[in-house]
């Protein structure tokens, strides 16, 4: 089933979004363990049998693409597409339509994480026909800065709601910005509003259009440990994290 499902890892930061670092280079190319973000996130990927990758880059894309190249040198093939406008990630997403006709795992080159398998992401929307899996945490941290979006549970513990860096806790089950799509989020996001609250096209809001529509969207608890790298103090705990189970 995963030879079927592609990456796509958006890599695209712009300049304003790195003062706070003092650096010149993307987030995805911040090293952890002595490679790169965006390495360890395509070879999370590839345990799962993903070959093929979309980068969506912008600021200092030609630091990415020195360095991945076609992909070869980590057995995958990547391609690059550059992102105009930084308007949201449901927006960045709707820009790749002519390069994923098939599902696709999404991830922000911005985060690191240990995550258990993810082929529980993938099998799971596909044995239950579904065109969205999100891969969550498990977490009673109350503190919701750290995490993309809080999920609501049906009963039968189809996703009933999900909601954008919320003010309270809807539940334990936390997103980390990672995604199962099928190519059917596109009409999604072709209706999706561009917000009040950030003045951006959220991709939760193009996930709870689906829900909203009928079709079922599930969870995979497969997030182990997950920082969103704001800082560089972000970036210094996810190095001691990663050495401390090497």
């Amino acid at each position: 089933m995963a030879d079927k499902v592609s990456g796509v890892i958006l890599a695209s930061d712009v300049d304003e979004r790195m003062d706070q670092f003092k650096i010149n280079i993307p987030r995805g190319m911040l090293e952890v363990g002595g490679k790169p973000i965006l390495q360890h996130q395509i070879e999370l990927m590839k345990g799962v049998g993903v070959k093929d990758f979309v980068f969506m880059v912008s600021f200092k894309k030609e630091l990415i693409e020195e360095y991945f190249g076609d992909g070869k040198k980590l057995d995958v093939n990547i391609r690059y597409v550059e992102q105009k406008k930084s308007l949201g990630i449901a927006h960045a997403v709707g820009q790749l339509e002519k390069y994923c006709d098939s599902p696709f795992i999404l991830s922000l080159s911005s985060i690191f994480l240990l995550a258990k398998d993810f082929r529980q992401l993938i099998e799971l929307a596909e044995h239950r026909n579904a065109p969205v899996s999100l891969a969550v945490q498990n977490s009673s941290d109350p503190n919701f800065s750290e995490f993309h979006f809080g999920v609501i549970l049906h009963p039968d513990n189809r996703v009933k709601r999900i909601a954008e860096k919320p003010r309270y806790i809807m539940s334990n089950l936390k997103g980390c910005g990672i995604y199962y799509f099928d190519p059917v989020i596109f009409d999604a996001i072709r209706r999706t509003p561009r917000t009040a609250m950030r003045d951006l096209y959220e991709i939760t809001d193009s996930v709870q259009i689906l829900i909203d529509d009928g079709f079922p969207v599930y969870y995979a608890e497969v997030i182990e440990w997950y920082k969103h790298i704001n800082s560089l103090k972000d970036l210094e705990i996810c190095r001691e994290k990663y050495a401390s189970i090497q």
